[in-house]
């Protein structure tokens, strides 16, 4: 858990590996915090909504790397949605919206419009997702309205873009028992070589910690492996050559985040480096890594950021990149046709409806 008020954050220059094997100890939450959530109940606190023009603390700025274009709103407002792309579509895929999520939208970005299709058997929030061979996999998550009682999901579901139907698969072998006050249990993910990765932190358990779920859609199974020491984040995941990135982002306390990379040949987990905001949306795009948005300042003063940070494996080194133009956390981020698309949010405690299309010079 990351403690204090953030200061510049630094670049690791040089790969730390870690035993993935050992633990970061952290106290189970045990009720959530006394701020207002989006329905009232106890959740993470406001944040103001003003929108940063200056470089992130510690990083150097360069030019914008996309030229950003507001297209046609969600049909819903949504956070912790997931976001996916199957032949040149756009799908925004449950969230949260003051309500559960199981409600799916597909968008053209060939006529600029929104299609409802078949929703979720099980409405989800902060879940894995990734299209794999023309179709959509989705695992775990949460499910709640109250932050201190969420339910910890196991069902994994495929959609078929074609017949417009999802279909129940195996479940994720992720437990479902312990504190169900939100806080105490992440869960991210993504695609990589045609697996779907799970990767999870929970504060409860006594023998896994941090774990790393594999699902192989071929055969309907699923493995565990080892996976990084997290500690208590939020995940991100973008696939970059050979390597699964995970972005992992404190929840309570102030930045950085940390940037982690897993290399299946080897089975090693490595750092790459430390970035101020957190909760932002996360991509890989044209050999780089970015994120969007997200949260800056102090955990008693967190600001919204609207900056777009760029990662480059080849030097380690994070730069702000340009912004987006509306501030905002826990949004979704995808590509096709050579652009990036950033969907939905939080403005503030908000569901966004927002969609941004970022062009690259």
């Amino acid at each position: 858990m990351y403690i204090g008020r953030v200061g510049a954050a630094g670049v690791v220059a040089s790969a730390v590996i870690f035993a993935c094997d050992g633990r970061i100890e952290a106290p189970s939450t045990t009720r959530a915090p006394d701020d207002a959530s989006l329905d009232g109940s106890s959740g993470p606190a406001d944040l103001d909504a003003a929108s940063p023009s200056d470089a992130e603390a510690g990083l150097d700025a360069g030019a914008s790397a996309f030229t950003w274009s507001t297209l046609a709103p969600l049909t819903v407002p949504r956070t912790d949605l997931g976001a996916a792309v199957i032949d040149g579509k756009i799908y925004a895929i449950g969230g949260y919206s003051g309500s559960l999520l199981s409600r799916v939208d597909a968008y053209d970005p060939a006529t600029h419009a929104w299609e409802r299709r078949a929703d979720l058997h099980t409405a989800r929030r902060s879940f894995a997702v990734g299209a794999i061979d023309g179709k959509i996999y989705v695992a775990a998550g949460m499910a709640f309205t109250d932050y201190n009682a969420v339910t910890w999901l196991t069902s994994t579901e495929v959609f078929n873009p074609a017949a417009n139907t999802w279909t129940e698969r195996a479940p994720c072998p992720i437990a479902t028992d312990g504190n169900n006050v939100w806080g105490n249990r992440f869960v991210g993910g993504g695609v990589m070589n045609g697996l779907l990765y799970v990767v999870a932190f929970d504060a409860n358990s006594t023998t896994m910690r941090n774990a790393m779920y594999v699902y192989d859609p071929v055969g309907d199974t699923w493995s565990t492996n080892k996976a990084g020491a997290f500690g208590s984040a939020q995940f991100g995941a973008a696939t970059l050559g050979s390597q699964l990135y995970v972005y992992a982002s404190p929840y309570f306390d102030p930045p950085p985040g940390q940037l982690w990379s897993w290399e299946p040949s080897s089975e090693t987990w490595i750092i790459r480096g430390t970035l101020p905001p957190w909760k932002a949306a996360f991509l890989s795009f044209a050999g780089k890594l970015y994120t969007f948005g997200g949260v800056t300042g102090t955990a008693g003063e967190p600001v919204l950021s609207n900056a777009v940070n760029e990662y480059d494996p080849a030097t380690a080194k994070w730069t702000q990149r340009g912004a987006i133009s509306v501030a905002r956390e826990s949004a979704a981020a995808v590509e096709t046709g050579g652009h990036v698309y950033v969907i939905g949010g939080t403005v503030g405690l908000v569901p966004s409806d927002v969609v941004e299309e970022g062009t690259p010079p």
